[in-house]
Formats: structure tokens, C-alpha cells, sequence
């Protein structure tokens, strides 16, 4: 969870996330994460969010994307109260990507470099 007016400018999430996260910003989050049984996560953006082939939200899993602005956690599945856990997430930052094929029918491979990582504590 971050606090109003401080959250990270964008999140792309290569994760295997197994416990309750508030992933909370004003710019734009992309994942292709996957959400194992139990693990309860908020992914809050005031942009937009893309869930990327490769995500997968496990059967026992919760999941909330939602469109908000960086309000300290609020909305969502996870209360605010409850978001005082102190964790750690990196942050991939993408500089060049390609699809293919483009236009694509029901497959497509999305491959990606990697600029830089940013680890959020």
C-alpha cells in the first residue's frame, strides 16, 4: 500500500504472489502474475490495468482490478487497516517490446527487455 501522493509511477508484475498485496498507483499496472489459492490482491490504477496472457488467478485466489486514484488503499478487497504488512515488490521496467504475430487471432508472443528493476519497500 502506498500513501496518497506516494505511490510508484507504473507496476509490471512477473510475480508469484502468495500473500495479501495492495499494488496502488497513479499510472499504469501490467502482470502476468500468477495468484496462488489464498492470496488476496488489489491491483489499483488511476490509467488502466492489463492482465497479460500468462496471468492466472488460482481457484482460491482473490482478485480485484479496479480504476481509482492513489488514495492510501482504500476500495478494493484488501482494507486499509489490514494493509499495514511490511512488504517488498520489484518492479520490471520494459524499455523495447514485440508481438507476434501482429495482427494476431487467438495466440500471440509477447517478448520484452527489461531497462531496469526497481525494488519498492
Amino acid at each position: 500500500m502506498a500513501a496518497p501522493g506516494n505511490c510508484p509511477p507504473d507496476y509490471t508484475l512477473i510475480n508469484t504472489e502468495t500473500d495479501s498485496i495492495d499494488y496502488e498507483t497513479n499510472g499504469v499496472i501490467i502482470t502476468i502474475s500468477a495468484i496462488e489459492s489464498g492470496a488476496v490482491i488489489d491491483y489499483d490504477s488511476n490509467t488502466y490495468i492489463d492482465l497479460l496472457q500468462g496471468f492466472w488467478a488460482k481457484e482460491g485466489s482473490n482478485v480485484a482490478a479496479f480504476i481509482d486514484t492513489c488514495d492510501g488503499g482504500y476500495g478494493g478487497l484488501i482494507e486499509p487497516a489490514a494493509k499495514t504488512q511490511d512488504w517488498t515488490t520489484t518492479t520490471l521496467v520494459a524499455k523495447a517490446f514485440n508481438i507476434a504475430p501482429n495482427p494476431a487471432n487467438n495466440i500471440a508472443n509477447v517478448d520484452f527487455a527489461v531497462e531496469k528493476m526497481l525494488l519498492y519497500r
